[in-house]
């Protein structure tokens, strides 16, 4: 079933017959809500169609399109062979892991991460692996460093849909680890 929205100024025509409103053309939206007719990884065109006076007493139909342009709107589906709107968005496995699997870079987070390293898989195919060993400050003009902290056991903590986070991750310094997750990608942070 398709609604119809009415203008304000044909509105008014109903309401008042004999009241000559002089606005905008009248129009009628066929299709209220815009629809994806396009995608790839980095944009989308959303169309949809409006029913227009045709300068004759009928309407005719318009279509209209505005294409959205940002890094990782789309992510390749295999199942339906086609990109699909991504969602930045982890999920909590039955095993402890923090995992994203519907952003255009897949990524495994481990349920502490003193143990395992965090894994992720690029659109590209290339497979990143790390994993926090300690936090160190290096003098480049003598090569001289000191370990400021080891990495200690520290299960994770949601903090939301687009955010986890590693309490007291760091042995002899007070720093958490926060990953944030987006559609174009992951961000670590010590604090």
């Amino acid at each position: 079933m398709r609604l119809a929205v009415l203008s304000a100024s044909l509105a008014a025509t109903l309401m008042h017959p004999g009241l000559a409103v002089a606005q905008e053309p009248v129009r009628l939206l066929t299709q209220p809500q815009a629809e994806v007719v396009e995608m790839d990884p980095h944009h989308r065109v959303w169309s949809r169609t409006e029913l227009v006076p045709d300068g004759m007493g009928g309407w005719r139909a318009e279509e209209r399109r505005v294409t959205e342009l940002a890094t990782g709107l789309g992510r390749w589906d295999e199942g339906q062979r086609a990109y699909v709107g991504a969602r930045a968005a982890f999920e909590v496995t039955e095993s402890g892991h923090v995992i994203a699997r519907e952003t255009a870079h897949q990524l495994i987070l481990p349920p502490d991460l003193s143990e395992s390293a965090v894994d992720m898989l690029a659109p590209d195919g290339a497979r990143l692996r790390w994993q926090l060993i300690g936090l160190a400050m290096i003098d480049r003009a003598s090569g001289q460093s000191v370990l400021l902290g080891e990495a200690q056991p520290s299960a994770v903590e949601w903090l939301g849909e687009q955010e986890v986070l590693y309490p007291n991750a760091l042995s002899g310094i007070a720093a958490d680890v926060r990953y944030r997750l987006t559609l174009d990608g992951l961000e670590q942070d010590l604090i």
